[in-house]
């Protein structure tokens, strides 16, 4: 059944003149995943220990020969033969110890050992060139040594590693004796593993095997996800991280025995609290685990070195109002059916359904869960005491991995990640949560799931009170209207308002809204009627929305530049009892059942009796004050119902955040149709400042709105950053004339960058960086950042009587660290959307924190950061999966626009024709540069994995924006071709044969050479299938990056002709060496 050829035997099981050995169905899997790692160590098996006292370094080296004599695997290579892998035994190069001596610098011989010891650790293993196990012996003294073991996982699993070690350890001891040590091989060696394991596929009772498999497999849940900011890293680096905790023994031993009494076992509910922990930060309900179980059932396969291990999926589903018996009861049975079927592989059974379509090796799942009583792996060695080290973190196989080592002095528990996904903190939630649960589960077997609290008291007080202390009475009493009176009397002549040449002064600005209030009664109009104010930015404007809320009605402002189909519909929703306007907008009114009122029309002359009536504004905190129509994620307008309570507290919070009185000039040029403008207005009125009304003409142009902020002198600036990135040439120029105090920033995420600059350029100057929306009465958190801390996700801290919570998808609490959804509580909740109580209700929730009391869910993520600050990352829907692969697209627009030719980007999701999804990115350029895209795409992919670039790259003028000035990504226009891409035939050979395979995979005829290959609706699949055409032709290995970084057939022409070139090079010189 074997035979020798020259110097290397190759196995042949299957037909006696074949050859060739087959890799087992586990090694295959490892192969090709290992062809895609980074060079990481993913796949490396490293142990390593310090070894004191009298080492015989001759009898080591023997008894490591002893060992790789007895198995094949540890002096083997793999052979690739027509794109298949194949085991080939290297005789001649049999395993040995390499010795490096750093004795001669005893102080520092420690440390550069463990530097060495953690890089080889870390390197992969040549797979190809072999040999796949390497021994290393550090000599840092006479009696003082490091040793290490690395076994590529093609050739080990942690069992191998303790057999290596056990035989390792018996052969040393024999030879320093002066024993005799058995030679000669196994018996029973991996590769006859290998053929029984295939073998057995095609039994009856493997069938039955598969197709349990086949059904359990034919409708997989989503990938699981859970919410990331990637960190960005250059390509090669390592991603690997990993948290290790001890698990107390005493509650070991109480969860152990509480789960023999319920027929569990400890492995059960280790897999079941780290499902639950899962599901709370994913939102997920439904989701696959991959734990891995030994399959050496047989006393034969006890001794093989090998990978004797199949991966199974377990299948989870976690319903937040099972009771925790009946989750344990299913994870138990999922397990148990899951065991049943262990032997038949995993990978065999993917395949077999076509689950990932041609990837094969792409398993449904990417969280990992390994549960095992560790093992005794230590080399007891004569004389010679063995501390084992810490190799630190590698590369990961998985996103999340959670193994658990149970010891009867040392239990403990790891996580290993992916930390271009998740950082230290998040993972940091994961344990303390997976620990809690862990200790909760005995006592609360008759509980709801979703009833489970998974932080320590300590840390719910934390998050829940300590961080919304935020209750404060405001410095002035009394109503908006009050506290204007009170404001107008002491400044009277004090200009309040100035737009062009008109000004008006507090005393006029009183006397006029007190006047328009009073003929607003006089017409019939009664407290909480809504009042449309269908003005421009204008003094006019501010006269009339404060006449509203004088008289007790509600301000309904309406921007006349309004697509006419929009105002038509917020009036008739609204049911607006009156209109105020212009003159020369009453014709551009809709018709309707209002009454309208000419806002420049004479009034009669205050009425002393009029006037003597007491304001009714307002009767109630509670009542309405305005109403701010927002598109929201339907594109339906609705009418955001804001409070007199929620008013008078921005304005108190606008206070200590940037105060304003007496000498505070405030621009206003926001639009009156947005929430912002509320504020702009009303906070310089209330209290003593002078708002200062930018034109339109001035606002639309970037060198007039610096010049009228130097011209007013304006003080405080609030504005989308966006608009600070455009202005900031001309605010560079204009800096010294400039007399900003205060800055703020809201609406969109503030780049580093531009933060930095902004502090460079005005250093006297607050920049404050603002979060909120119109149902929190336009703010709700608040950053003062330096020049230091202009970090683009900080959003700080809750302002004044407003409470904010990062919460699960049970509205529990996230720990500080983790993303969750954030919620909005306190003073400044709006009541709700005008007319829609069923969205009402889905967005403002009753608080599991006080009875009674509602809170606003925002439908954005964050988490709490250090420094007690939340992070915002972006809306729940701006991540996406390709291929099973997490993208965030926010993450995309960043990298994409630190490009030098890049002025602004967007990236949106969108189906291509074969119903995969696809990413498009849409650029606008600096200074009429002109982008090229091909650069464009080289730039990405030196950034973001492959799922990144499976992108089509438009060139727009401008990118699309609401009134209010925000990105409106509904108006990106569909996916258009390249512009000025011309066709261009294939002038070589190579050129046209790959044109062939472009048109093969993309299933498109007539494309030329300079047609982008993901542009035309190519996806990492069809990509995959191209490369394997490529490298069957040419006969070279064709890494999946190149289509990225070439993706038409003339730049991947040239990286061809660049490549065969290089290896004809290369077998010249080989062949002109001579023999060795």
């Amino acid at each position: 059944m074997r035979t020798k050829l020259g110097p290397d035997r190759v196995y042949s099981p299957e037909v006696n003149d074949a050859n060739t050995t087959r890799l087992s169905i586990a090694q295959e899997s490892f192969w090709l995943l290992s062809r895609h790692a980074r060079n990481d160590g993913a796949f490396n098996v490293s142990r390593a220990w310090r070894l004191r006292g009298a080492l015989d370094e001759a009898a080591l080296q023997g008894a490591v020969q002893d060992v790789a004599h007895r198995h094949d695997i540890l002096n083997s290579h793999i052979e690739v033969r027509e794109d298949m892998p194949y085991w080939v035994y290297d005789a001649g190069r049999p395993l040995c110890v390499e010795c490096v001596d750093l004795s001669s610098s005893p102080q520092s011989a420690m440390d550069e050992a463990f530097r060495l010891v953690a890089s080889l650790a870390r390197n992969d293993l040549d797979v190809e060139a072999g040999p796949l196990a390497s021994v290393t012996l550090f000599r840092l003294g006479r009696d003082d040594h490091v040793l290490l073991i690395v076994l590529h996982h093609l050739i080990s699993d942690a069992w191998s590693i303790k057999v290596f070690i056990d035989e390792v350890s018996q052969c040393y001891s024999a030879r320093v004796n002066g024993e005799v040590v058995a030679p000669g091989r196994r018996p029973l060696q991996y590769m006859d593993y290998a053929l029984l394991q295939k073998c057995n596929l095609t039994t009856p009772l493997f069938e039955r095997k598969a197709a349990f498999w086949r059904s359990r497999l034919s409708d997989v849940p989503a990938p699981f996800s859970l919410p990331a900011r990637r960190v960005v890293k250059e390509r090669g680096t390592t991603t690997g991280a990993a948290q290790q905790h001890a698990l107390s023994p005493l509650v070991i031993s109480a969860v152990a025995g509480w789960a023999e009494t319920r027929g569990l076992s400890l492995n059960m509910i280790c897999l079941a609290a780290y499902a639950m922990v899962m599901a709370r930060q994913s939102g997920q309900s439904e989701f696959m685990i991959c734990m891995p179980v030994h399959c050496r059932t047989k006393v034969e396969t006890k001794n093989i070195i090998g990978p004797v291990v199949n991966p199974l999926a377990i299948a989870i589903r976690v319903d937040q109002c099972m009771t925790v018996e009946d989750f344990l009861s299913e994870v138990r049975r999922a397990v148990l059916d899951a065991y049943r079927h262990h032997e038949y592989p995993l990978e065999r059974a993917i395949r077999d359904i076509k689950a990932y379509g041609a990837v094969s090796w792409q398993v449904p799942f990417n969280l990992f869960f390994n549960f095992y009583s560790e093992p005794s792996a230590t080399p007891i060695l004569s004389s010679v005491t063995a501390e084992r080290l810490d190799l630190g973190p590698k590369g990961v196989k998985f996103d999340l991995s959670l193994t658990v080592r149970i010891s009867h002095d040392n239990s403990r528990y790891c996580i290993d990640y992916d930390s271009s996904l998740f950082d230290a903190a998040q993972i940091g939630g994961v344990c303390r949560q997976f620990e809690s649960a862990l200790t909760r589960i005995p006592g609360s077997s008759g509980q709801r799931l979703a009833d489970i609290e998974l932080l320590s008291d300590e840390e719910w007080d934390d998050l829940v009170e300590c961080r919304n202390a935020t209750r404060a009475a405001s410095a002035r009493q009394g109503s908006l209207v009050d506290r204007f009176a009170e404001t107008a009397a002491q400044y009277a002549d004090r200009v309040a308002v100035a737009s062009g040449d008109e000004t008006l002064t507090f005393r006029s600005l009183s006397q006029r809204s007190t006047q328009f209030a009073d003929y607003l009664r006089a017409q019939g109009c009664e407290p909480q009627a809504i009042v449309a104010l269908y003005l421009r930015r204008s003094p006019e404007f501010v006269v009339a929305l404060l006449a509203t809320l004088k008289a007790g009605a509600v301000a309904l402002p309406i921007d006349p530049v309004l697509p006419q189909a929009r105002v038509q519909h917020i009036l008739r929703d609204a049911g607006a009892s009156w209109v105020v306007a212009h003159a020369d907008t009453l014709g551009d009114l809709p018709s309707g059942s209002h009454r309208v009122l000419d806002v420049n029309a004479p009034l009669p002359p205050i009425d002393p009796l009029m006037s003597s009536i007491p304001p009714d504004a307002p009767r109630s905190i509670e009542d309405i004050a305005y109403i701010i129509y927002t598109s929201g994620s339907t594109g339906i307008p609705k009418g955001v119902m804001a409070t007199h309570r929620g008013l008078l507290n921005r304005i108190d919070a606008q206070q200590e955040v940037a105060p304003c009185g007496p000498g505070s000039i405030i621009c206003q040029k926001t639009s009156v149709s947005f929430v912002d403008s509320v504020l702009e207005i009303l906070g310089p009125v209330v209290n003593g400042g002078l708002l200062a009304v930018m034109p339109d003409d001035v606002r639309s142009s970037i060198a007039g709105f610096v010049e009228f902020l130097v011209h007013r002198q304006v003080t405080h600036l609030v504005c989308v950053p966006s608009l600070a990135e455009a202005l900031l040439p001309e605010i560079v120029r204009q800096a010294p004339t400039l007399k900003l105090r205060y800055w703020a920033l809201s609406g969109e995420l503030l780049p580093d960058e531009l933060g930095r600059a902004l502090h460079r350029i005005l250093p006297k100057c607050t920049f404050v960086n603002i979060y909120g929306s119109s149902e929190v009465a336009a703010d709700a958190t608040f950053h003062c950042f330096s020049a230091s801390q202009a970090a683009p996700s900080l959003i700080g801290k809750p302002l004044r009587n407003v409470a904010v919570y990062v919460l699960d998808a049970t509205m529990h609490p996230v720990p500080a660290g983790t993303w969750g959804e954030l919620y909005v509580g306190g003073d400044g909740l709006a009541a709700g959307y005008l007319g829609q109580p069923e969205l009402t209700a889905a967005a403002f929730l009753p608080s599991p924190f006080v009875p009674g009391l509602r809170l606003y869910r925002t439908g954005d993520l964050a988490r709490w950061g250090e420094g007690g600050n939340l992070e915002y990352m972006g809306r729940v829907d701006r991540q996406v999966k390709l291929r099973g692969q997490r993208i965030e697209l926010g993450e995309i627009e960043a990298i994409v626009g630190e490009h030098p030719f890049v002025r602004e980007a967007a990236v949106v999701a969108r189906p291509t024709p074969t119903g995969s999804l696809q990413l498009n990115v849409y650029v606008v350029g600096k200074h009429e540069e002109t982008i090229d895209v091909d650069a464009l795409r080289r730039h990405l992919a030196r950034r973001i994995p492959e799922a990144g670039l499976q992108t089509a790259i438009v060139v727009l003028r401008e990118l699309p924006r609401t009134a209010s000035g925000k990105l409106d990504y509904a108006a990106l226009p569909t996916r258009t071709p390249r512009p000025g891409i011309k066709h261009v035939a294939p002038a070589t050979a190579n050129q046209m044969r790959l044109l062939d395979i472009w048109q093969e995979a993309l299933k498109i005829d007539g494309l030329g050479i300079r047609a982008g290959f993901f542009d035309l609706g190519g996806d990492s699949l069809s990509a995959m299938k191209a490369v394997a055409r490529i490298a069957e032709q040419w006969g070279i290995r064709v890494p999946l990056r190149a289509m990225f970084e070439h993706d038409t057939v003339e730049e991947f022409a040239q990286w061809l002709e660049d490549r065969l070139g290089a290896e004809r090079a290369d077998a010249q010189s080989l062949a002109g060496g001579g023999a060795l």
